[in-house]
């Protein structure tokens, strides 16, 4: 497993194959675009952005959008297949949110509540999660890193 470029072939693959809990945070939030088109322009928005490529296959994409002043947006989803190597999975990540640490003051952004496994995988990436839900529906929840 490791970290590349995102392309865009990597990009259409991790959207058609995404865990069940990515595409119901996408579906909760509200958004009238469709996925490919609101994480095309994530992506192309991102001043960091980058793919998990594990055997070949893309498991994951990412990137941080600037929200000004210090702040990023940072965003992920994945396929099943980034949870088979949840300790390199880990570094990945630990790697991944120090270069964005290395450009932003404050990272933030909403997590689905029900979002099990992102639920758990914040915390344990230095992000705090706030206890209120908010946004969409009320399924949401803040979490924020910073320095």
């Amino acid at each position: 497993m490791d970290i590349a470029p995102l392309t865009e072939a990597g990009l259409a693959y991790v959207l058609a194959h995404l865990t069940e809990e990515d595409r119901a945070e996408f579906d909760a939030s509200g958004l009238a675009e469709s996925i490919d088109a609101v994480f095309t322009e994530g992506w192309l928005k991102s001043d960091l952005s980058g793919q998990v490529v594990l055997d070949g296959t893309p498991v994951a994409i990412f990137g941080c959008l600037s929200a000004g002043e210090g702040v990023g947006v940072p965003w992920m989803v994945a396929t099943p297949g980034f949870r088979t190597r949840p300790r390199r999975a880990m570094e990945l990540s630990r790697q991944v949110i120090e270069a964005m640490q290395a450009q932003c003051r404050v990272l933030t952004n909403w997590v689905h509540a029900r979002h099990g496994y992102a639920m758990r995988w914040l915390p344990r990436l230095g992000f705090k999660i706030g206890a209120e839900c908010v946004g969409p529906g009320g399924e949401f929840r803040l979490f924020t890193w910073s320095v």
